[in-house]
């Protein structure tokens, strides 16, 4: 039986997307034959948790470890000298922004912290707790797999593979330093980020990447081996979860709206058709799940259009797949800043057989297979006027039900671990099949 140590700063019941991932290989992977160890840190530094998540999972070996958070004890004092009663100010913490810095006092203190100790993000404060209990209490293993982001993991993965003397498997869920997560770092770091990056995919056996693009981007970086094991859906999981049925028409987002992820074109598209006439206030629905409920409510509020915005915050990940069955349309945003990235909630938006409507840039990986499997429309974020009569359609001719081709079960989540257990067991050498 091959040994196999997950290492992996998110895992349930953590609720953020990237441990829904981890849960999903170890799960899979441990029913393929696999003795799975994970490595990750202790629920008292999750935010926010979904123990239903576990609900369904095997039995596993997780080594759990404290982790040094000093951004994360400032934003909690932040937030306990601002008090309950503290007024939003225009340097309110965002998803963009989540230390609420100025402009002019970010360079100051934030870039400077950043440059000198988040090396190579801010996470790097788990590192050395993550080390030790690594070494002492993971069993030597025939390969360790890192998924990232946070990309301490891949850093952590590189030395531990070092240390067991293991074949490293790296998991890219987004780009490291090709993408704009680094931009506002001085150049001395952003070079030494890219070397650290380089010398991880040259010690990893295999690569592993959720899109084509990010797959093309490590090559460029020094990838040996790659390969594409994109996110998936699990339909039992949704079968488990009846859909919400709503008054009105209504279109759900799930997720967080961050950087050039951007709530603000649908919202005005919605304040258009309203103030037009095209379109009653009792017509449409937006219901936003998730973390950036109140940015969206302060722009609905302004645009003049709060009847029409529904906010129900963070929901455990069953009831976020009801509110996607019951929807009459799905509503997918991918930032200019991440084209290459095809945003998980994609796949259960796949699962939930409801239409979708993609606001992407025209070169979107995620708007492209929306396209190509026929599930819905991509609007370039460009085009205003283009989503305001794509809305006004799907108002007027409300799609139901859509069939999933038979192409789109290549993302079930049984197909994408079978591949990844094949390509595990070839980069090991325990596979008949060397190719991957």
């Amino acid at each position: 039986m091959p040994a196999l140590l997950l290492v992996s700063y998110y895992f349930p019941p953590h609720a953020a997307v990237g441990a829904k991932r981890a849960l999903r290989i170890a799960s899979h992977l441990t029913r393929l034959g696999w003795s799975v160890q994970v490595l990750t840190v202790k629920e008292a530094y999750s935010q926010p948790l979904d123990p239903s998540l576990l609900d369904d999972a095997p039995a596993l070996d997780v080594i759990r470890t404290p982790a040094l958070q000093p951004k994360r004890l400032v934003r909690r004092l932040r937030s306990l000298l601002r008090g309950p009663s503290a007024q939003p100010s225009q340097h309110r913490p965002s998803a963009a922004n989540p230390d609420g810095d100025s402009p002019s006092a970010r360079p100051l203190v934030s870039i400077l912290w950043d440059s000198l100790f988040s090396i190579p993000d801010e996470f790097a404060g788990w590192l050395p707790f993550a080390l030790l209990a690594g070494r002492l209490r993971a069993r030597r293993p025939d390969a360790v797999l890192a998924t990232s982001p946070p990309f301490t993991c891949a850093v952590l993965g590189l030395l531990l593979a070092g240390l067991f003397r293991s074949p490293l498997i790296l998991d890219y869920r987004d780009p490291w330093t090709a993408s704009t997560r680094i931009r506002h770092l001085p150049r001395w770091r952003q070079k030494f980020d890219t070397t650290i990056e380089r010398l991880s995919l040259r010690r990893a056996a295999l690569t592993i990447t959720t899109s084509e693009a990010i797959g093309a981007a490590v090559i460029r970086l020094g990838a040996r081996r790659t390969r594409v094991i994109p996110n998936s859906f699990d339909l039992k999981l949704l079968s488990k979860s009846p859909p919400t049925r709503y008054s009105r028409f209504t279109i759900v987002y799930a997720g967080a709206f961050y950087e050039s992820r951007s709530a603000e074109p649908i919202l005005r598209a919605i304040a258009h058709l309203r103030n037009s006439g095209q379109l009653p206030e009792t017509g449409l629905a937006l219901r936003v799940l998730g973390i950036s409920g109140p940015e969206v409510d302060r722009l609905a509020a302004h645009l003049g259009i709060s009847s029409m915005v529904e906010i129900e915050g963070v929901l455990p990940y069953r009831q976020t797949l009801a509110r996607l069955r019951g929807a009459d349309a799905l509503l997918l945003v991918v930032g200019s800043d991440h084209s290459q990235q095809i945003p998980a909630k994609l796949f259960d938006y796949l699962a939930a057989r409801r239409f979708i409507l993609a606001l992407a840039p025209a070169d979107s990986e995620a708007g492209r297979l929306v396209v190509e499997l026929g599930v819905g429309w991509h609007v370039p974020q460009e085009d205003p006027p283009a989503l305001s009569r794509a809305l006004l359609d799907l108002v007027n001719s409300p799609r139901g039900d859509i069939a999933l081709p038979a192409a789109a079960m290549k993302y079930e989540t049984a197909a994408t671990m079978r591949e990844l257990d094949r390509c595990l067991r070839a980069a090991i050498g325990h596979s008949p099949h060397p190719e991957c």
